[in-house]
C-alpha cells in the first residue's frame, strides 16, 4: 500500500517539477469520494504548515471518505518533502475547515472550485451559500470562454 502512495506522490511531484525552485503557498487536491459520488478538497498550506480539509457535506462521515483524505494527505506530504520551502509535511496538523455547506446532493464540485478560488486569492469571511451556486457556475463558464480565470469576488455574500 505504501508503494502505491509513494507512486502517487511521484506523479504529483512530476507535475510540480517546473515550480520546485519557487516558494509554494498552497497545494490543492480535489478529491472524488467514489463511494458517495462527492467532491471535497484537501489543501496544504505551506506557510502555516498544515493541511485543511474543505467538505461541503461535513456532516456526512464514513470510513471510505476518511481513508481517501488520509491517503491524499500522505501523498501530498511525501511530495512536499522534496520542496526546500515546506519542511516536514508529515508532521503537519490536519484541520477540518469551517466552510459553507451545500443544501443538495450535486453541487459539491462547484463548492470545491469556489473553495480553491477563494483560498488562492486569500479571500476572508466566506459567506456564500447554495444561492450563490448559479453565480459560481457563470464565473466558471466565463473563465472557459475567455481562456483565463475570472475570480469570484473576494467577499461573497448571499
Amino acid at each position: 500500500m505504501l508503494r502505491n502512495k509513494t507512486r502517487v506522490a511521484g506523479v504529483i511531484w512530476a507535475a510540480m517539477l517546473k515550480l520546485q525552485h519557487l516558494p509554494i503557498r498552497y497545494v490543492f487536491m480535489p478529491l472524488l469520494d467514489e463511494h458517495s459520488s462527492h467532491w471535497l478538497l484537501v489543501c496544504a498550506d505551506c506557510a502555516l504548515r498544515r493541511f485543511l480539509v474543505y467538505d461541503s457535506l461535513a456532516n456526512v462521515k464514513d470510513k471510505s471518505r476518511e481513508a481517501l483524505i488520509a491517503h491524499a494527505i500522505l501523498s501530498i506530504a511525501l511530495t512536499l518533502l522534496r520542496s526546500p520551502f515546506c519542511g516536514d509535511a508529515l508532521t503537519w496538523e490536519v484541520v477540518r475547515a469551517d466552510c459553507p455547506q451545500q443544501q443538495n446532493g450535486y453541487d459539491c464540485g462547484v463548492f470545491v472550485m469556489a473553495f480553491m478560488d477563494l483560498i488562492s486569492i486569500r479571500a476572508t469571511g466566506w459567506q456564500f451559500t447554495q444561492a450563490n451556486v448559479r453565480q459560481f457556475r457563470d464565473k466558471c463558464l466565463l473563465s472557459l470562454v475567455r481562456g483565463r480565470i475570472t475570480h469570484f469576488p473576494r467577499t461573497v455574500t448571499g
